[in-house]
């Protein structure tokens, strides 16, 4: 909880700094005090900076990861790659939960006043993981497991909502689950990937050097 109380922080004065930036370029849009003024500047100056960062993404985000952790490689990696705004987080635990109106709604207007070149969604498979199979012994377990299924079923619907509309857009579409969660065969979610034209591929933690860090170090297939 803490971890993510911290993350929410850390990735939301990102995204307000990154809107100051923009505000910035558009000076007869608002009028700024001269604190907000050498806040945007102090900003501008940072991201200016990131040379390499303009060249690549073209004033965009080139990758906003919807539904991860506070510490996602994946959004790391890009920042550390490209610049710090080159990617965001977007979450449950900073305002955008795919399980409400509000946040599907959050979602998508960060998505149409930034239009990244890459939205992945890495929403949760657990509770369609194969494993869950040995936890339907009893009463109390099947509906445990339900509950978590339906749950979890909100949560891939309000993905599919926004990927829908980040296609609208133009942005590349990236799901993400892992390889033998159960959650790839279902009916409505084969439609949506024939609706949006998109393909499957499995990526092997041995072809990128990924490592698990729960499971001693083993090799993670995803999706």
């Amino acid at each position: 909880m803490r971890e993510e109380e911290e993350g929410s922080e850390k990735e939301n004065q990102r995204i307000q700094d990154w809107d100051q930036l923009h505000a910035v370029q558009k000076p007869l849009e608002v009028e700024w005090s001269s604190k907000e003024q050498q806040r945007c500047l102090t900003a501008h100056d940072a991201f200016l900076n990131e040379s390499w960062s303009l060249v690549t993404t073209g004033h965009r985000p080139l990758l906003v990861e919807l539904c991860c952790e506070p510490t996602s490689i994946l959004t790391q990696t890009c920042q550390d790659k490209l610049g710090e705004f080159s990617a965001f987080r977007l979450s449950h635990w900073n305002g955008f939960d795919l399980e409400t109106s509000s946040g599907i709604e959050a979602t998508k207007l960060f998505l149409k006043n930034n239009t990244p070149k890459v939205l992945w969604i890495a929403t949760e498979c657990g509770p369609f993981s194969p494993i869950q199979h040995l936890n339907q012994r009893d009463e109390r377990q099947r509906a445990d497991l339900e509950k978590k299924r339906v749950k979890a079923r909100q949560q891939y619907e309000g993905g599919r909502d926004i990927a829908r509309y980040a296609h609208s857009l133009g942005v590349v579409v990236v799901w993400e689950w892992s390889e033998r969660c159960e959650a790839w065969r279902h009916e409505d979610h084969l439609k949506f990937m024939e609706q949006l034209n998109m393909r499957t591929a499995v990526c092997k933690g041995c072809q990128v050097n990924l490592h698990c860090c729960v499971r001693d170090g083993a090799w993670p297939q995803h999706g």
